[in-house]
């Protein structure tokens, strides 16, 4: 394992009040004690909150600025959003992780820059060696 993403869209955090994530994502880093990174998901499911907002490269820029905030997950499926993200990231922040949600755009998100995915597919499929294998789509 190299680390843990608590409180993401696919789990139990949209049930979750505000106090208890808090308590949660805190109980989480103390436990595993620096061993691993603990990502933590800061969406909202409420389209009053943060649901579908693109955070523009301004933002991006702004938030590089943080020493606590180590990379970014993308799940909008837009490339070329994603492109203007890595390019932000590799001008002021190299050593971000950059990820997409949906696995199918993981070949695309390397060519751009990315490192790697945070898919839901790898909840029901963990050891799937490529996008495909997640849709049944395996090379055979």
């Amino acid at each position: 394992m190299h680390g843990l993403f608590v409180l993401g869209t696919t789990g139990e955090r949209p049930s979750l009040a505000s106090s208890v994530q808090r308590e949660f994502v805190g109980r989480v880093v103390r436990l595993v004690a620096g061993r691993v990174p603990v990502l933590v998901g800061i969406s909202d499911a409420s389209p009053a909150e943060m649901t579908k907002h693109m955070l523009e490269p301004d933002t991006i820029r702004r938030l590089a600025d943080c020493p606590n905030i180590v990379g970014v997950k993308e799940s909008g499926g837009d490339l070329g959003y994603f492109a203007d993200v890595v390019g932000v990231a590799r001008a002021m922040r190299p050593d971000w992780s950059l990820f997409v949600g949906p696995e199918l755009l993981l070949p695309e998100a390397y060519e751009l820059g990315g490192h790697g995915a945070i898919p839901g597919g790898a909840n029901f499929m963990p050891r799937a060696e490529s996008p495909g294998q997640l849709h049944g789509d395996d090379g055979e």
